[in-house]
């Protein structure tokens, strides 16, 4: 799956800095070239609606921190251990992409036909 998002650098706890401001994210995933693509993951143990708005509020904040990603396709996932159904849910009507790790199995939820994955870039110069 992550193959499949062409993901090409990955920076585990990245951290950046603008204007006494700060953005913490626990995966940054980031591709060049035909994809064009930065992809900002959070990682749950139990995936929890405050999380969902989390990663909103980091996709909002991200070109602020990063305006040199400003062409590129921005997306948000989520990776948990366990979630509640109606949490999958309300993530996957977000445009998450929700990856659930158990039992040595990985699920991904952001196939289904009836969601869309949301590119987050609405870059407006500051």
């Amino acid at each position: 799956m992550v193959k499949d998002l062409g993901i090409t650098d990955t920076s585990f706890g990245a951290s950046k800095y603008k204007n006494g401001k700060t953005i913490e994210i626990d995966v940054l995933g980031v591709s060049n070239g035909t994809n064009n693509r930065v992809v900002i993951a959070e990682i749950k143990s139990h995936l929890r609606e405050t999380a969902i708005e989390q990663i909103q509020q980091q996709l909002n904040d991200y070109l602020y921190f990063a305006p040199e990603h400003k062409d590129k396709e921005l997306l948000g996932l989520i990776a948990c251990i366990s979630a509640a159904p109606n949490i999958i849910q309300q993530a996957l009507k977000a445009g998450l992409i929700v990856l659930i790790v158990n039992d040595n199995l990985l699920e991904y939820y952001s196939t289904n036909k009836q969601y869309t994955i949301k590119d987050y870039n609405v870059y407006d110069e500051l």
